[in-house]
């Protein structure tokens, strides 16, 4: 997942959508401030995607998540695939619509990370049984 301080160039947008269509990656963007772009595909084709995106003169741009998951035996990248293959681009306030999709295909976790909001769902869940652990701990030293 890339961030981006904002996304708001027409020529920009273009080539996102253009680059997403060639490479035959699902995903999405987030216009506006801050801007983001989720794709989803081959690992070579996702990486070239960045590389060329990155290479636009932005304000500030960096990949703040990344999630490979291997294509088993017997299935196909499609058959593993979180979003269609499509890239959907949403407007200036629907941040809340791209962390819904993200919810809604199991991806909340690397949404939250690129916005940098620590403490997820997984974390959540990771430092109750911490806590849980530690409060065992403590009651076998008395």
């Amino acid at each position: 997942m890339i961030y981006s301080h904002h996304i708001w160039s027409p020529v920009k947008r273009k080539y996102i959508l253009e680059w997403a269509r060639a490479l035959r990656l699902g995903g999405m963007s987030k216009l506006g401030y801050p801007g983001c772009i989720l794709v989803e595909g081959d690992e070579r084709d996702c990486a070239e995607f960045v590389n060329l995106v990155t290479r636009l003169r932005w304000k500030y741009i960096a990949v703040r998540g990344e999630e490979q998951i291997p294509v088993p035996p017997g299935k196909s990248l499609e058959d593993m695939r979180a979003l269609p293959l499509s890239f959907t681009e949403y407007g200036w306030d629907d941040m809340d619509k791209v962390a819904a999709r993200c919810r809604e295909a199991g991806l909340e976790e690397l949404f939250l990370t690129c916005m940098k909001i620590y403490g997820g769902k997984k974390s959540k869940e990771k430092k109750a049984r911490t806590k849980s652990t530690d409060e065992k701990k403590e009651k076998k030293k008395r």
